[in-house]
């Protein structure tokens, strides 16, 4: 690492361990250690973000299976970030416990998953596993994975709050058995279907993501994408806004009845016809399907309205990465050819011939035509913010899942604010 590269580490780190940072704050941090990718001594921090959350969407499965490609690596570090994440989802894992405390006497320190690192559990750590000191129920979180125990007392009420990660989970739904597990797939449950959740996105007035104008949303509503489900279902939804764990909407109760390879839901809008439900922040919409399984999300408001500046698009670059968001990686393989069998979002990265001249909030528009047959496969908008000296932005369409485009020649045509409709074509084999 040179002089310069160590500069910027530090201080990032600094900025990193200091507590009660909020998502934005995070987010900022995440981009500014992609920037420093290339240095060996920032992975463990990038997979620790991805596998909490913080600043990025959480991928904890994803960041276990990527360690597990290091066990033969040797890295202290990496190595024992894997024991710590497999503690952080389950605090009495004892072998877990014991690898970890290895790779600490090696060096393994509790930046990485800060206040959540199982080196601040003293309380479970070495012999102190005691079954008997155990609270009345065990709560897994459907957000993040975690596992931790709540009190009688706890329990009679109608929500708790995962430690780690601070989703709100109801209670009410929540069937206990003191001799078993319960089993949400026995007879009575045959018409609640299990689905597996892939990520959550919002919708409103034609805008899609997780970026609103205050002045442009009216009602808001949540879709769920999963993986397709196998045969037709039931599911009962309930959701609702927070504001730091504070409630900003009421409950919102859906009843969905899903069919054969349906792959997304919708919520009820939340909102007024005045277009002055949403202040501008960070807000949270927390849903739980079944009564069993929590997942969330973060959105933002801007305080605005959306604006129609006269701008020229000159190239359109795509390429391929992850739902959940573009890979760093990814971004250098611009092509317009794409293997169907992994193909999961298209990333459409427009290069304008003019910066903006101002900070402001603008539609960014992509519709794709399968030239097969002619019909439209996506018809999508965004709202994008756009930096006085923006001259690159990039948003996406595709999939939860790998091999579920068409095959054949596709259309795009791209628009950002009034500037000129850009038109190219791409292929799926």
């Amino acid at each position: 690492m040179d002089i310069f590269d160590q500069y910027l580490f530090d201080e990032i780190v600094e900025s990193y361990i200091q507590p009660d940072l909020t998502f934005e704050d995070y987010e900022e941090i995440y981009q500014r250690f992609l920037n420093l990718e290339h240095i060996p001594e920032v992975k463990p921090y990038l997979l620790s973000m991805r596998f909490l959350g913080l600043g990025t969407e959480a991928e904890p499965e994803e960041v276990l299976s990527e360690l597990r490609t290091y066990f033969n690596s040797g890295d202290v570090n990496l190595c024992g970030l894997y024991y710590d994440m497999l503690l952080y989802k389950n605090r009495n894992d004892k072998e877990a416990a014991e690898k970890l405390s290895e790779f600490e006497n090696e060096g393994y320190s509790d930046n990485y998953l800060k206040e959540h690192s199982h080196l601040n559990y003293e309380e479970v750590r070495d012999d102190e596993y005691d079954e008997e000191d155990e609270c009345g129920y065990t709560i897994t979180c459907g957000n993040c994975g975690c596992e931790f125990d709540i009190s009688e007392e706890e329990n009679s009420q109608d929500s708790v709050i995962c430690p780690s990660c601070k989703t709100v989970i109801y209670l009410d739904d929540i069937e206990e058995d003191d001799n078993e597990d319960y089993d949400y797939d026995d007879e009575e449950n045959d018409d609640y279907g299990n689905i597996e959740f892939k990520k959550i996105e919002f919708e409103s007035n034609g805008i899609t993501g997780i970026h609103f104008t205050s002045r442009d949303v009216d009602y808001l509503r949540a879709e769920v994408f999963f993986e397709p489900i196998e045969k037709p279902c039931h599911i009962s939804v309930r959701s609702k806004i927070v504001d730091f764990n504070d409630p900003v909407s009421d409950i919102i109760e859906d009843d969905i009845n899903l069919e054969d390879g349906d792959y997304s839901f919708c919520t009820t809008g939340w909102g007024n016809d005045t277009f002055d439900g949403y202040s501008a922040g960070w807000l949270k919409w927390v849903i739980e399907i079944n009564g069993y399984d929590t997942y969330s999300r973060e959105f933002r408001i801007y305080d605005g309205k959306i604006q129609e500046p006269k701008l020229h698009i000159d190239n359109i670059k795509l390429f391929a990465s992850k739902t959940t968001g573009a890979r760093e990686e990814d971004m250098d393989y611009c092509t317009t050819n794409f293997k169907g069998k992994t193909l999961e979002h298209i990333y459409f990265m427009a290069i304008m011939e003019n910066e903006p001249g101002l900070d402001m909030y603008v539609k960014f528009s992509i519709k794709v035509i399968y030239l097969e047959n002619d019909s439209v496969a996506f018809d999508e908008c965004f709202m994008q913010p756009l930096n006085h000296d923006t001259y690159a932005c990039w948003k996406s369409v595709g999939y939860p899942i790998p091999d579920y485009w068409d095959k054949g020649l596709y259309k795009y045509i791209v628009k950002i604010g009034d500037s000129n409709e850009y038109e190219g074509n791409f292929t799926i084999y």
